[in-house]
C-alpha cells in the first residue's frame, strides 16, 4: 500500500514539474522585444496611452530599449490626433506619459501603431461603443446605516429599449467641506457598490432592501477611476451608501528638535456637505475582457503563474478599448 502511494506521489509530482515547466518558461513567449500597451479611450476624458517595452526573459541583461525613442501614432476616421507628453500639470497622469484629447464620436474607428528600430512593430484598433442609449436613473431611500453612520440608496438604472453589451456605473461624491464656517477643502471620491450578504454581517440584522444585481457586477479601475461593469438588461439595481452631510474630527501635528523641543497637536472639527451623482459608461467588448484578467486556473492552487488571457494588440501585448460616457448633474 505504502509502495503504491509513493508510486503515486511520484508520479503526480513528475506530471507537476513538467507542466510548471512548461508554463513557466517565459522564453518560449517571444524572442524579440515587443510593447506593451493600455489604452482606454473615453469619448469625454483626457486618453492616457500607457506603452511599455517588454523583452525576452533570456536577454535580461541586455540595456531596455528606451521607450521615448519610439514613434507612435494615432488615428480616428483615418485622421492624425496630436500626441502630447504630459508635464506634470495634467494631475495623475505620470510625467513624460503619453495622452491625447480629443472629441471621438460614437462608432468612430481607432487605430494605434509604434514602431522602434530596437522593438517589434505594434498596432491595435477598436470600434467606440454607440451612442449611450435613453435611460432613467431613479434613487430611492432604504434604511440608515447604524454601523457607517450613513444613509442606505438604491439606484435603479432603466433603459427605454433592451439592449446588447456591456456597461458601467461610477458612484461620485461630491464633497466640500470647512471649518468653523471657512472653507477648507473639496474633493471627490468614489462610492462603494456593496455585497449585501456582508452589510447584514456587519449591521447586525439591519433590515434593508435587496440588491438584486450584485453578482453581476465586476468591479475594475483606470486612471484612477472605480466603475462597475455589468451586462445591460432592461432594469439594473444595485445598492450604495453615503453620508449627504456630517461632522468628523481632523488632527494636525507638529513638533521640532533641539533646544527647545516641542510637540503641539491641532484638532479640528470639519463640517462636510456632500452630493452624489453618477457616472454612466458604455462599455466595449475589449475593455471588459481585458479587465475581468482571466487567469490560468491552476493559479490558485501555485501551479502555474497567472496569465493575461486576452489581448487585441497585434505584434504586442495589451488592449485598446473604447468607452462612451454620460454624467448626471
Amino acid at each position: 500500500m505504502h509502495n503504491h502511494y509513493r508510486i503515486f506521489m511520484a508520479g503526480l509530482a513528475a506530471i507537476l514539474l513538467a507542466s510548471c515547466e512548461s508554463i513557466f518558461d517565459l522564453n518560449r513567449l517571444a524572442d524579440d522585444n515587443m510593447f506593451k500597451m493600455e489604452c482606454m479611450v473615453v469619448s469625454r476624458d483626457t486618453v492616457a496611452l500607457n506603452l511599455d517595452i517588454v523583452v525576452p526573459l533570456s536577454d535580461h541583461d541586455q540595456r531596455k530599449p528606451d521607450i521615448h525613442q519610439a514613434q507612435v501614432d494615432v488615428m480616428v476616421d483615418g485622421q492624425p490626433v496630436l500626441l502630447q507628453k504630459a508635464t506634470g500639470a495634467e494631475g495623475n497622469l505620470p510625467i513624460g506619459s503619453l495622452f491625447f484629447c480629443s472629441e471621438i464620436p460614437p462608432g468612430a474607428e481607432i487605430k494605434v501603431a509604434a514602431e522602434h528600430e530596437e522593438v517589434k512593430s505594434m498596432e491595435a484598433e477598436t470600434i467606440m461603443p454607440g451612442a449611450f442609449p435613453d435611460y432613467d436613473i431613479i434613487v430611492n431611500d432604504l434604511v440608515a446605516d447604524s454601523v457607517m453612520s450613513e444613509q442606505l440608496y438604491e439606484v435603479e438604472m432603466r433603459f427605454d429599449e433592451e439592449q446588447e453589451g456591456f456597461f458601467g456605473i461610477e458612484l461620485l461624491v461630491d464633497s466640500v467641506e470647512d471649518t468653523s464656517g471657512v472653507f477648507y477643502g473639496r474633493k471627490t471620491y468614489s462610492c462603494e457598490i456593496f455585497d449585501p450578504d456582508a452589510y447584514e454581517a456587519a449591521s447586525s440584522g439591519a433590515i434593508f432592501g435587496e440588491n438584486p444585481d450584485w453578482n453581476s457586477l465586476t468591479e475594475v479601475s483606470y486612471n484612477g477611476h472605480t466603475l462597475y461593469m455589468f451586462k445591460a438588461k432592461s432594469s439594473n439595481r444595485f445598492q450604495f451608501r453615503y453620508s449627504s452631510e456630517g461632522t468628523r474630527v481632523d488632527y494636525d501635528y507638529s513638533y521640532g528638535y533641539g533646544e527647545d523641543d516641542y510637540y503641539e497637536e491641532t484638532v479640528k472639527e470639519v463640517h462636510y456637505v456632500n452630493k452624489c451623482r453618477f457616472r454612466l459608461y458604455r462599455i466595449s467588448d475589449e475593455f471588459y475582457y481585458y479587465s475581468i484578467k482571466e487567469i490560468n486556473s491552476l493559479s490558485s492552487l501555485g501551479f502555474s503563474a497567472p496569465s493575461q488571457t486576452y489581448s487585441n494588440v497585434t505584434g504586442g501585448i495589451g488592449v485598446l478599448a473604447g468607452m462612451t460616457l454620460v454624467e448626471t448633474p
